[in-house]
């Protein structure tokens, strides 16, 4: 795992805007993939890689951003755009995607870490990573749940 850069590898930043495509691709309805890594390249600096094998092969990603809310008080990150390539799934690399993200959090100061989840199927993973739900969210017209680590 480590933080991504458009010069790691030009195929990558394709596979990951195919990725977001696919799984978000609905929320906003912006125009395929060329839009796609334009966005990720603009906020590279918040993207991290998960790799396997030599060569390596991208298997997942996640995003960390400061988390703005009403309060100032609150020092936390936002978990975005998790992704793990089905195949790698149901092998222990998610909850270690989910442990390097509030590591990396923390180091960056961070008192917690939050995330929306789209898909309520996913919540019981996030709790089994230490979530907690917090409330019911939306994101534009989508509904969300809101966890916290």
């Amino acid at each position: 795992m480590r933080p991504f850069s458009d010069t790691n590898n030009p195929k990558w930043l394709e596979l990951m805007a195919k990725w977001v495509e696919d799984k978000w691709g609905y929320i906003r309805g912006f125009p395929g993939l060329e839009y796609r890594k334009g966005a990720i390249t603009a906020i590279q600096s918040h993207f991290y890689v998960i790799t396997y094998g030599e060569p390596q092969q991208l298997i997942g990603m996640f995003a960390l951003f400061d988390y703005h809310s009403f309060s100032s008080k609150i020092n936390a990150k936002e978990l975005m755009y998790v992704y793990l390539e089905e195949s790698f799934r149901g092998l222990g690399i998610g909850k270690h995607i989910i442990e390097s993200a509030k590591k990396i959090s923390e180091s960056q100061g961070a008192s917690m870490v939050v995330l929306d989840t789209l898909n309520p199927n996913l919540n019981h993973f996030y709790e089994r990573c230490g979530a907690k739900v917090i409330c019911e969210g939306q994101l534009l017209k989508h509904p969300t749940t809101v966890l916290r680590m």
